[in-house]
């Protein structure tokens, strides 16, 4: 083997080596080129080579995650941004402020957060390609970059979620909450790698044109517009919706029962058309916002658009023959309808609560424990509100009364009937007509201030005897007069859990319809007042009809009185409070939000720290334990809590003020807790930590970076560091320094430090770059060797530890494994998609072509491609099969975990022999 002079030229001297060449003249595989190389490296033994370059990729992956860590922050400041919109308040009649966030969660996860945690591998494959063209390579064997995501790929794919599934205590499973989008994207992370071997093997066979360059970058949008489609549900919801409320608006259901006609009242602003009841059963609009049920089906009345959307529930019960088990089915609904509608807005309201922690946050908390920083658990915050047990309603006093009609009704309907009851079919058939409410549910606002309820005569012919009604003579005197033809029916109101002259006023007197009379009003004050009170219920019933009428279903009515008070929530202004010394106290202030209606009580009470309560001030007390009751009275919003202090305590202590047992409809708010620090003011270390965590000044990110930190608890408390946490800092000083000159995370909304930050892990990968090149060089591994191994486990790293950190904390498998899916098609579509589109655009500038060797890629990405779905499949029998994607039985979840981790080695053993030609 011949070789040739290599001469370096230095300004004190120059270096002479003699590299071996082949038989075209070029470098063989034994000559390393790299512009990272020492002077005469090329001598040094191999040994000591390979060990300093191990540690030097170990060394510069720390790096690149505190580097991913403030590139993720700065994410997390941009996707965290709110605007404001106005939005019509249909109960208010105004319009509203609202806060919503710019980024919708889906896009943002799998745009900038997929960016943040794929830059390594992104900006590797793309740092790869401009190497190349700067050096005028324009063949190549896939690459570094193409191998490591391919290799990153695989290890998330099974080796992550086998670590996720082990994670989960046992017998506890854990799911993936939304499994329309995994669903899809996992579909796109294996369509990728098809479209990678159609690229390289069937459309156009080791080249890469520039068109398909341009389209797999394109698919990247496609597949943030499809997650988020999915995400909507591709809008049939809102198609659906609109689908029912025009048949609710044009289509009209006859419902027939015993005789009577009815028919559902429309929803909507239009007005409502008032027809004889002979053809149509309405529910009539009083003008006051009132919900009713009509046959089984709650519907708002609608005044000017009030609508009562908290309250409104929709229950269907079509009665298309007069079938007495329907007709009582009917009325059973109605009196459960307030007990569904609870437990729905119950289970709404823990929908809400839920909100899955982001991915960000536990690798934030993973590069953290890395780096030997300050921890703060990523599930933890200063309260919890848990959720208040619910205080049984009594049965109304007039269900029975309700329960004795629909079985009379019954009755009447069936064959029997004429047994059951003294009436003869001949008054039955010869009654004037039925006189019945519109619907036997009625719902109003307390602050209506009254409320109207229709009722019905439903005539089946002239009434026969006279009635005497009053009047007025010529005079304009009181009179009264004999007519015929004409029926009167009394009503009068009944207390439920609703009391006369507290929550209406009592109201009786008689209705009279004259021939052309259909429909009439009874009109019941509702009394308001400021205080907050469970919903009430009182009865309506009619009775003593005249002239051969008889009583309809329903002739009781129920009224329920809604309360729209709003006492308000509490919170503590500060969550860090600071004691005087001096003063030998500690001041914390209560707030009281949204809303401060009526008298409401909240309960407050100190918890030890490293502070000890006691009684009294004695050596040994560092305050004197608080535990009382605040009272706001009407439209008050502030209370102070004062807590005595000892005045001789020297050392830095804390203490924990919490709210709890708030009155009856007031909450908890989102900060129910404080830690009363002693000894300490603002500006001290804990402010310099905060100042750190806000990225509040350029000053303080570098301040903090010098500072190594402990841990804190799930109950706030400060752990003391431990000789890893000093060890870990040591090693990492430099790139948090390093990093700590990028521009701070909220400046000009995160976006200099986006890219600041994007930058300098851009150069650190052109260095890991050089020196995986420069590892296979000395040990003689194929590239794609080094990449699907060393290089993919170093930028994986971070990524496994947040997720057996998102496994154990997090309620759902979303944060853990639910990203991967979606992380590994980002990989293909913008960590080759972008190299790509860069070198074919300036190949085709030079008049080349970007040529690929398909040797290794072809097997490597088939057999991932397999066993991806292999391990698709396999989350999904799971969760079908075992309750849960994560977790389970021991025995099953170790099987589980080993299969996948086999997966893995089988595709890192069987690649590595294909890239030797071993077969």
């Amino acid at each position: 083997m011949s070789t040739v002079e290599v001469i370096t030229y230095f300004s004190n001297g120059y270096v002479v080596e003699y590299a071996p060449v082949d038989e075209t003249g070029n470098f063989t595989e034994k000559y390393c080129q790299s512009w990272i190389l020492l002077p005469a490296e090329n001598l040094w033994p191999d040994v000591v080579r390979i060990i300093l370059y191990i540690l030097a990729i170990i060394y510069i992956f720390i790096g690149v995650a505190i580097g991913s860590d403030v590139f993720m922050t700065s994410i997390e400041v941009i996707t965290s941004k709110k605007r404001t919109i106005v939005d019509w308040d249909e109960e208010k009649h105004e319009n509203v402020k609202k806060q919503v966030l710019v980024w919708n969660e889906t896009v943002a996860n799998l745009t900038l957060l997929a960016l943040g945690s794929s830059a390594p591998e992104i900006l590797l494959a793309t740092v790869e390609a401009i190497n190349d063209l700067a050096s005028g390579v324009s063949n190549s064997d896939g690459g570094l970059g193409f191998y490591t995501i391919v290799g990153s790929a695989a290890f998330n794919l099974l080796v992550i979620t086998a670590v996720c599934i082990v994670s989960v205590s046992s017998p506890g499973f854990k799911t993936i909450r939304d499994l329309g989008v995994f669903a899809l994207t996992s579909i796109w992370s294996l369509l990728a790698y098809v479209w990678l071997l159609a690229v390289l093997l069937w459309i156009s066979p080791g080249i890469v044109e520039p068109w398909e360059a341009w389209i797999t970058l394109l698919f990247f949008p496609i597949l943030v517009l499809s997650a988020y489609a999915q995400d909507n549900s591709w809008w049939v919801h809102r198609w659906r919706q609109r689908k029912v409320q025009h048949r609710q608006e044009q289509a009209e259901v006859q419902t027939i029962a015993n005789g009577i006609t009815s028919r559902r009242c429309s929803v909507g602003l239009r007005s409502t058309l008032h027809r004889s009841p002979e053809k149509h059963r309405k529910t009539w609009s009083n003008g006051d916002g009132v919900c009713s049920i009509s046959n089984g089906q709650v519907n708002d009345v609608l005044d000017g658009g009030s609508h009562l959307h908290k309250h409104r529930q929709r229950k269907n019960v079509s009665i298309v023959t007069p079938d007495p088990t329907a007709i009582e089915l009917a009325v059973r609904q109605t009196d459960s309808h307030h007990a569904a509608a609870q437990t729905l807005s119950t289970t709404d309201d823990q929908e809400r609560k839920y909100r899955p922690f982001a991915r960000a946050r536990f690798r934030h908390a993973a590069i953290r424990a890395m780096a030997g920083s300050r921890r703060i658990p990523a599930n933890y915050t200063n309260v919890e509100d848990s959720p208040k047990p619910s205080t049984p309603k009594t049965e109304p006093r007039l269900l029975s009364v309700v329960s004795k009609i629909a079985a009379m009704r019954r009755l009447y309907a069936s064959n029997n009937a004429i047994h059951a009851f003294p009436l003869s079919l001949k008054v039955l058939d010869e009654s004037s007509g039925n006189i019945a409410f519109a619907s036997p549910t009625y719902a109003v606002l307390e602050s209506a201030g009254s409320l109207s309820v229709s009722v019905l005569f439903h005539r089946r012919k002239r009434p026969r005897g006279q009635i005497v009604i009053p009047t007025t003579n010529a005079e304009g005197k009181f009179d009264t007069q004999l007519v015929t033809g004409v029926v009167s029916v009394d009503y009068e109101t009944r207390e439920g859990t609703a009391k006369i002259n507290k929550d209406f006023k009592y109201t009786s007197g008689t209705l009279i319809f004259t021939e052309e009379d259909f429909v009439q009003t009874i009109n019941i004050p509702i009394i308001n007042d400021d205080q907050y009170f469970p919903d009430t219920d009182f009865y309506i019933i009619l009775k003593n009809p005249s002239n051969d009428a008889s009583l309809g279903d329903p002739s009781v009515a129920r009224v329920t009185i809604i309360d729209d008070d709003k006492p308000g929530d509490f919170i503590l202004e500060m969550t860090q409070l600071y004691a005087d010394m001096d003063a030998g106290e500690v001041q914390a202030t209560v707030l009281r939000q949204n809303g401060c209606d009526g008298k409401v009580k909240i309960h407050y009470a100190t918890v030890d720290g490293t502070a000890v309560g006691g009684v009294d001030i004695a050596p040994g007390v560092d305050y004197i334990q608080a535990n009382g009751v605040l009272e706001f009275e009407h439209h008050e919003t502030s209370k102070i809590i004062t807590v005595q202090i000892n005045k001789d305590v020297k050392e830095t202590k804390n203490f924990v003020i919490v709210l709890r047992n708030p009155s009856q409809g007031s909450h908890l708010g989102e900060h129910s807790a404080a830690v009363a620090n002693l000894n300490l003011q603002p500006g001290g270390i804990n402010s310099i930590v905060i100042m750190k965590e806000n990225g509040a000044s350029w000053v303080g990110q570098i301040k903090s970076a010098m500072i190594v930190g402990g841990e804190v608890d799930e109950y706030g408390n400060e752990i003391p560091p431990s000789g890893t946490d000093f060890f870990l800092h040591a090693i990492s000083m430099p790139w948090k320094i390093f990093f700590a000159l990028a521009p701070t995370r909220n400046a000009f909304g995160g976006y200099p430090a986006f890219l600041v930050s994007m930058f300098m892990i851009g150069g650190l990968t052109a260095v890991i770059e050089q020196l995986g090149h420069l590892l296979g060089c000395v040990t003689g591994l194929k590239t794609q060797v080094t990449g699907i191994t060393i290089i993919a486990l170093g930028t994986s790293l971070p990524d496994t530890l947040a997720s057996r950190a998102a496994a154990l904390q997090d309620d759902y498998a979303d944060a853990s494994i639910g990203n991967i899916t979606g992380s590994n098609s980002v990989n293909v579509f913008l960590g080759l998609g972008l190299p790509w589109v860069i070198r074919t655009m300036a190949l085709l500038a030079g008049g080349k072509q970007y040529r690929v060797d398909v040797t290794s890629i072809e097997f490597s990405v088939m057999i991932f491609d397999s066993f991806g779905a292999v391990c698709v499949t396999f989350l999904f029998f799971r969760r079908f099969y075992f309750g849960g994607e994560l977790g389970g039985p021991m025995r099953s979840k170790l099987l589980s975990a080993g299969f996948l981790i086999l997966l893995w080695f089988i595709f890192i053993i069987v690649s590595s022999l294909k890239a030797y030609n071993y077969f």
